[in-house]
């Protein structure tokens, strides 16, 4: 049985490893939910990563994986995070990113495009349909293929009713941080269980 994950540093296990020195493969909430259910856990999240990514991941890199998996977990991040393809270093940038990174491969011209791209082309009108389009597509595709799902958010939006958010969750937080702690995510796996046990038992055993 196979569970598959996907999203970012909240699914990851975000500021586990840099501010208190855990692996957070072994104590993420992803981990216990799998651990729980007796499954395999694939977690494919990564820090930073906007909803084009876990887009592309669904429906083109993982599209075999996802259909082989038993259950399916999406976090959806800030809509207005993005991706792009670069040719010439033949990889998937991602942003915002790390100015210092971006500078090693763009120079200075990757800050002047994400200032413009900030203030005078990114709205809230674009970022809330921008999510409600991966959301739709997303939620459309899962239930086609008839596996039980889980759905998780994060952006400060409120129009998607996701059956977990991490900005409005009540978990313990890493201090001087904002993601969740060891105990947090104990937190948040013990709540989308409940929240998701009967679905999952019900496929299970069909």
């Amino acid at each position: 049985m196979k569970f598959y994950f996907d999203g970012d540093s909240f699914t990851y296990g975000g500021g586990l490893q840099k501010r208190c020195g855990i692996d957070p493969t072994q104590v993420r909430w992803s981990k216990i939910v799998s651990d729980y259910f007796d499954a395999e856990e694939i977690n494919v999240s990564e820090i930073g990563a906007p909803n084009d990514r876990v887009l592309r991941h669904l429906f083109v890199d993982n599209f075999d994986l996802v259909r082989d998996c038993d259950c399916i977990f999406i976090q959806l991040t800030f809509p207005i995070r993005n991706e792009f393809w670069s040719d010439k270093y033949h990889k998937w940038f991602r942003i915002p990113n790390p100015h210092s990174m971006m500078k090693n491969y763009f120079g200075s011209k990757h800050d002047a495009w994400l200032d413009y791209y900030s203030s005078e082309i990114y709205s809230d009108k674009y970022g809330m349909t921008r999510e409600l389009v991966a959301y739709n597509s997303i939620v459309s595709y899962l239930k086609l293929i008839g596996k039980p799902f889980y759905i998780t958010g994060l952006s400060h939006y409120d129009h998607i009713n996701y059956d977990y958010h991490f900005g409005r969750g009540e978990f313990d937080r890493i201090p001087n941080d904002r993601h969740p702690s060891v105990l947090g995510h104990q937190q948040i796996a013990e709540k989308i269980v409940k929240s998701c046990y009967i679905n999952v038992r019900e496929y299970l055993h069909k």
